[in-house]
């Protein structure tokens, strides 16, 4: 079993993040000086959103909006372990606008299945050197569907049983 990456993101790490942004105004996103300021005085209420962030709560709407995913600051938060962080990493390597679709639609899949299975079969496309296709996984992950219903007979009940109930004779009397 992988690790969440969101293990990773922890109250220390995103406190030393503030402090090297702080001191060095040096940081990935860029922010103005007053953003400096906000973060610094919203700092517990900033690092709470960021802990809580759950990706089963955003997928439907990049869904929608698969450009959006790239653009995301929190992105990180989208990768639930490490298998799927690397999963896009492979599809990115083929195209990043592509990759940004079909992740979020592999994403969709772990939201509205059970993550485990998407997980599991991610694992075994990258292992097995294929480039994990959302049609692909899709299909590992989905039970097929029987091809037809079973036959069923059903009996005609004996209602002269629930006849003689009725009228006070009872069964066998």
């Amino acid at each position: 079993m992988t690790q969440p990456l969101k293990s990773f993101i922890t109250e220390d790490s995103l406190d030393f993040a503030l402090r090297h942004v702080t001191d060095f105004y040096d940081t990935d996103f860029f922010p103005r000086a007053e953003e400096f300021v906000a973060l610094a005085h919203s700092w517990k209420e900033v690092k709470a959103h960021i802990l809580g962030i759950d990706y089963r709560h955003l997928v439907s709407s990049l869904v929608r909006k698969p450009g959006a995913f790239r653009r995301y600051v929190y992105r990180e938060a989208l990768f639930p372990t490490l298998m799927f962080r690397r999963t896009y990493d492979v599809l990115a390597a083929r195209s990043e606008k592509w990759a940004d679709l079909e992740y979020v639609r592999i994403l969709h899949l772990a939201a509205t299945t059970m993550q485990c299975k998407v997980e599991a079969a991610l694992d075994e496309l990258l292992e097995a050197g294929e480039v994990p296709e959302y049609e692909i996984v899709k299909a590992r992950v989905q039970p097929a569907l029987p091809q037809s219903a079973p036959a069923i007979r059903a009996r005609r009940p004996d209602l002269a049983a629930y006849d003689a109930l009725l009228t006070g004779q009872g069964i066998g009397t």
